[in-house]
């Protein structure tokens, strides 16, 4: 079983390796025969949104932008192409979009911004940019497009807003540290 939380060396490889290649590689991870081992993703000439609720190693990623392990080793990432956040399940390795309406590529959102208190999977998000997970299971996510911090709630999966962004990317590490 891979141990990645709280490990930021290990996060950051991951991120550097996923936005170059749409594959979550980690590198300082090895399998049995001792090479490094992707957990998600086809690759870049496979770039996509596919493979919900299967293997992750099989599923199309997009234009990944953010990373994120919570403390059960899941790991999350936010897809600026698709406008999601997926899990890779630590226990399975199922891929699944726990936020976010991929309406397809090139497509026009009438509604960027929709969705609080209802269903995260039903929320429109506006380029995802970072992902982190709080002490409490709170996934929380950067909606660049909309200058937002949302929040998926672990306890129900609704999405919520939870507060406007100043200064982009580095009010919401402030915030959760």
């Amino acid at each position: 079983m891979r141990n990645y939380a709280h490990n930021a060396s290990v996060v950051l490889a991951i991120l550097l390796a996923a936005c170059d290649s749409n594959k979550i590689v980690p590198s300082g991870r090895t399998g049995v025969s001792g090479n490094i081992e992707t957990i998600a993703g086809l690759g870049p000439t496979n770039f996509g949104y596919e493979g919900n609720g299967g293997p992750a190693k099989s599923a199309k990623l997009g234009w990944l932008t953010g990373i994120a392990v919570d403390l059960s080793n899941n790991v999350y990432v936010t897809d600026g192409a698709t406008n999601t956040v997926r899990m890779v399940s630590a226990s399975s390795n199922v891929i699944s979009t726990i936020a976010g309406t991929f309406l397809g590529f090139n497509s026009i959102d009438l509604h960027p911004f929709a969705g609080d208190g209802g269903a995260a999977t039903a929320a429109h998000l506006n380029v995802p940019l970072a992902v982190a997970v709080d002490r409490s299971g709170n996934v929380l996510v950067v909606d660049a497009g909309n200058v937002l911090l949302r929040q998926i709630s672990p306890a129900d999966g609704t999405a919520a807003l939870l507060r406007p962004l100043r200064s982009g990317i580095c009010t919401v590490w402030q915030w959760i540290l």
